[in-house]
Formats: structure tokens, C-alpha cells, sequence
């Protein structure tokens, strides 16, 4: 072989090495891209899939958020926010949910909500320092709410305020209202105003007056009235309570009675109902007072007695209603009751009423019942005992918005 040939053929052998050398080093590089490629996308998987379970969890969280706020209305909803009558707000019963866990607290109004805060772990939420609701704003709170994922990992703070609505039409300023004849003062009853000088307004006439059957206006010399709470039914005329003046007594019929007017004699039932409850009764029942209505031929006797004692609520009886079937004190000066009874209604024995009374038939009775609020009666009123009827201004006033709980638009929030 010439020493060309060989060369040439030495030359041939190097340039095959030098390429299977190319080509390894191609596929050393495509491969470990390749494993690179494949460590990256394995990364953004794990990376998504720590996304999509955080996202998860914070939908646990806030869920359960959610259902704590739904727990805490279905409760407010549901009696009141101090079932035991202590002026102590009561706890947001604990509650399961689905997924996760939730609390809830009621705190006051005008708390600073962007102080609450929710703990790590499960545990009884706090309002702050002075923002737990005080007794006079029972019927309007803010509901803190925490909600957490089934591992605890993740935590959602949630609160929105809750009001009752409105459960009057108007103001009402005069305490004995009746559409029929009023005969109320053939005993010893007494009806009395110290706030104006307007005591019985009725659609009919006043009969049968005894002299110890009277009315009771304020005196002018701006003395508080003594609270009749605590006194005697059948006050004297020649001795009146503290702050108020005889008006009415037997035959002499002062300014501050109505009688004969038209305007309340012409209306029917719905109509005379909607002057002074802003709607006619079906629509009233269902809007305002759908969480406590009763019948009156068979009283859940434990549930009538925990709503009236309560108080800030609208009890609706279908039927007549025995007043001995209600509790003593029903409802109270801070947190008046109102009593829609669709029927007629007796009283009798010693019951206290604090609130808005509306009889839908006829109102009678004996004893010496007392009601601290108005008296409002679609037919006539007829009453033997000492009945005392007294206009509480305060009573009045907090008993226009104790209707049907529910969510204040605008006011949710979850930060």
C-alpha cells in the first residue's frame, strides 16, 4: 500500500471518530435539556398543584366564614341575642360545617373591625376591648365571623351587620286606640300620658265611666313622672302620681279624649291595621313577624314564654289569646315586645306588658293587668278591673324597628 493510501485512510478513521464524538456530545446535550425540560415541568406542576391546594383551603376558609355569619343570623333570627333576659349578649352557639371549621361572635355596632382579627387555630373570637354590644342595641350588631380549612392552614375573616327592620308605620303617641266603643273605665282603670295630652283616641263613643275610672295627663311643671311599674293600678284623682294631672274621670270627659271619629270608624280591619304597621296583616305577618307566630288554640306554651320574656321581638296569634297564657313581665322597657293578636283577647290577674299590644277582635277582662307602651283594638274595648295603660315614650320609640332580622346591604365585608 502506497503512503498516500494510507493516509488517506488514516485520515478517514479520525473524521468517523470525530463525528460519533459530535454526535454523543449532541445527545449528551438533548438529553440533558430534555431532563431539565422535564425537572422544570415538574416544578410547575408541584408549584400548581401548591396553588390549586392553597386556593382550595382559602375556599375552605371561606366557606366556612360564610356559614359562621348564616349561623349568626339563623340565631338572632331565631329569638334574640340574649335568650336568657340577663342584658348579657349571648354566645354564637358552635356549629359544624361541611368542610373546615367556623366561629362567630356578635359584637357592637361601632367596633373596629379592622382590629378583629381571627386566631390561628379554632377558638372563641373576641370583639375588642369595649365593643361588645350594650343591651340597647340588641336588635342592630356587627357579626364577626373565622372560618379555616380542614388542616387549619389557611384562616378567612368575614363580618356584616345585622338589623332588625322596621315593625311600625309611624310613631305612636297616644296609649289607648280603638276603633269601636271603649269601655275600659268602668272599673278602676286609668289611662295615662305624660308625653301629650292625649290619652283615648277611638272611633266611637266612651261608655259607662265609674269615678274610678279615669285618664292622667302631664301636670306642666316639668317633673318626671313616677315609673307606674312598681305602683298601684287605680291611682286617685285627688292624689295623681308624681308629674301627671286628672283629665278624665267619670262623667266629665276632658280635652284629652277623642271620640266619634270618623277617620278610624270608616276604615276595615287592614286598613285600620296598615295606619299605625305601615302594611296590611298578611303582608305584615309574613315580612315582619315570621319567625314567632303562634295559634292561638294550641300555644307552644315554652316558646310563647322565651320570645315574650325576651323581648325585641313581633309575636303574631292566630286566634284568641288567653293573657294568662303569657309571661310576667312580658318583654321590657329596653326591649319591648310587639303583640299582634289576630282574634280577640282577655286579660286578667297582674300580667305586665311592655310594648305595642293589637288586638284584631275585642279586647276584655279583670284583674290588674298593666301595659307600658299603646293599646291598639280593631272592635270595642270592655274591661271590669283595674286596667292601667301608661304611654312609655322610650317603649314607643324602640318598638318601631324590632321586626324581621336580616343582612344591612352594603355592609359585608372580608378583610
Amino acid at each position: 500500500m502506497s503512503t498516500r493510501t494510507h493516509l488517506i485512510a488514516l485520515s478517514g478513521g479520525h473524521m468517523q471518530r470525530e463525528r460519533g464524538i459530535s454526535t454523543l456530545t449532541v445527545t449528551l446535550i438533548i438529553v440533558l435539556l430534555t431532563g431539565l425540560a422535564m425537572i422544570y415541568a415538574s416544578r410547575n406542576a408541584i408549584n400548581e398543584q401548591r396553588l390549586a391546594a392553597n386556593e382550595q383551603r382559602d375556599r375552605q376558609a371561606a366557606a366556612a366564614a360564610q356559614a359562621g355569619l348564616d349561623i349568626a343570623l339563623a340565631y338572632m333570627e331565631g329569638g334574640g341575642i340574649d335568650r336568657n333576659n340577663d342584658d348579657v349578649v349571648d354566645a354564637v352557639p358552635a356549629a359544624s360545617v361541611t368542610v373546615g371549621s367556623t366561629r362567630a361572635v356578635f359584637c357592637a355596632q361601632n367596633a373596629n373591625l379592622d382590629t378583629l382579627v381571627c386566631p390561628a387555630t379554632p377558638a372563641t373570637l373576641s370583639c375588642g376591648v369595649g365593643f361588645t354590644p350594650p343591651s340597647s342595641e340588641f336588635t342592630r350588631v356587627v357579626a364577626f365571623a373565622c372560618g379555616w380549612s380542614d388542616d387549619n392552614a389557611a384562616v378567612h375573616k368575614m363580618t356584616q351587620l345585622f338589623a332588625a327592620g322596621p315593625s311600625l308605620g309611624g310613631g305612636l303617641q297616644t296609649p289607648l286606640i280603638s276603633k269601636g266603643t271603649t269601655n275600659l273605665l268602668t272599673g278602676g282603670g286609668s289611662v295615662l300620658n305624660h308625653d301629650n295630652d292625649l290619652t283615648v283616641w277611638t272611633g266611637d263613643s266612651i261608655l259607662g265611666q265609674s269615678n274610678t275610672g279615669k285618664t292622667f295627663i302631664s301636670d306642666k311643671t316639668g317633673t318626671p313622672p313616677v315609673d307606674l311599674r312598681n305602683e298601684a293600678n287605680s291611682p286617685a284623682c285627688n292624689n295623681p302620681p308624681t308629674g301627671y294631672t286628672c283629665s278624665t274621670q267619670g262623667d266629665n270627659i276632658g280635652h284629652d279624649t277623642i271620640t266619634g271619629d270618623t277617620r278610624l270608624s270608616s276604615l276595615d280591619t287592614d286598613g285600620f291595621f296598615a295606619t299605625f304597621f305601615g302594611k296590611p296583616m298578611a303582608e305584615y305577618k309574613s315580612s315582619v313577624s315570621t319567625s314567632n307566630v303562634f295559634d292561638g288554640s294550641n300555644i307552644n306554651q315554652s316558646q310563647l314564654t322565651s320570645v315574650a320574656s325576651s323581648g325585641n321581638a313581633v309575636i303574631w296569634v292566630d286566634g284568641n289569646l288567653d293573657g294568662n297564657t303569657l309571661p310576667n313581665p312580658v318583654g321590657s322597657q329596653e326591649k319591648p315586645v310587639i303583640l299582634i293578636v289576630n282574634g280577640n283577647m282577655t286579660l286578667s290577674s297582674n300580667t305586665v306588658i311592655n310594648g305595642i299590644v293589637f288586638i284584631a277582635g275585642n279586647i276584655s277582662g279583670n284583674g290588674t293587668p298593666k301595659v307600658f307602651g299603646s293599646m291598639i283594638v280593631n272592635g270595642t274595648s270592655a274591661f271590669n278591673g283595674n286596667l292601667l295603660i301608661v304611654y312609655d315614650g322610650v317603649v314607643a320609640k324602640k318598638a318601631e324597628t324590632i321586626g324581621k332580622v336580616s343582612k344591612v346591604p352594603g355592609s359585608w365585608r372580608d378583610w
